[in-house]
């Protein structure tokens, strides 16, 4: 590739890359203030001690845990198990993973309608396009199936 490339060719690689999916962005949101709005983290928060044992990277299926009687997630009951970063921050707070205080704060001020009573967690590192979008897929559906309006994404 580097010789094609330094005479002025298209290299060809080896390695086919992965075709990737566009897709068309939902509309936004007209007023949090009517909308259930959901969490979703691929930071890999979770219950301390891991209970279901949730890989630390290259998730195959997403993970949900109440809240509905949760204003935060305290330090020490809820972690962070993934490879890709150094969750020593999220592990102090969690919140920092996952803003459960912020949106409840949120929810109390009327900002938003309600808070969906789970979330749902992965550990996003080396996955693969494929199995993103079956996650991704089957939180959606669920979603809908809940009437949840809109999602808080976090990442690492």
């Amino acid at each position: 590739m580097l010789l094609a490339k330094m005479n002025g060719q298209q290299g060809v690689s080896e390695l086919e890359m992965p075709k990737r999916a566009v897709g068309k962005p939902a509309p936004a949101l007209r007023d949090l203030s009517l909308s259930k709005i959901a969490m979703v983290t691929s930071g890999g928060v979770v219950p301390a001690g891991n209970p279901d044992r949730i890989p630390t990277g290259r998730s195959k299926q997403p993970f949900r845990y109440d809240i509905s009687d949760l204003d935060t997630l305290p330090k020490g009951k809820f972690e962070a198990y993934h490879f890709g970063y150094d969750p020593q921050y999220v592990n102090e707070d969690p919140n920092r993973g996952l803003p459960l205080d912020v949106l409840r704060d949120m929810e109390k001020e009327g900002k938003i309608a309600v808070l969906h009573n789970e979330f749902y967690t992965v550990a996003g590192a080396g996955s693969y396009v494929e199995d993103c979008t079956k996650i991704g897929t089957q939180i959606a559906k669920e979603f809908k199936d809940s009437k949840v309006d809109g999602v808080v994404l976090t990442s690492t």
